[in-house]
């Protein structure tokens, strides 16, 4: 089983902080894996451009691209969770 990880950036942008969280997840996973980015490009088509940005949480998430790798991974995400939401239900999301 995979080991959980949580973090949460506590930046006041919450889309900044969203987007960081989300490629910290995606980073872990990938390494988990032992992938590098041209085998995850290669399966999803997803450029490694793409997916380096979307690791490091820079730039707009092209959310066709996220999905892309999210099934990949086989990873799911909750985002109330991510943004720290007190209302959420108490899950971590798997990577």
């Amino acid at each position: 089983m995979m080991n959980q990880i949580k973090y949460i950036s506590q930046s006041q942008q919450k889309q900044s902080a969203l987007r960081r969280t989300l490629g910290v997840r995606l980073f872990a996973c990938r390494q988990h894996l032992r992938l590098s980015l041209r085998h995850v490009q290669d399966k999803t088509g997803v450029p490694i451009r793409a997916i380096d940005r979307l690791e490091i949480g820079k730039g707009d998430i092209r959310w066709g691209y996220l999905l892309l790798l999210l099934n990949y991974y086989e990873m799911t995400i909750d985002f109330a969770a991510l943004l720290g939401d007190e209302n959420s239900s108490d899950h971590e999301t798997d990577v």
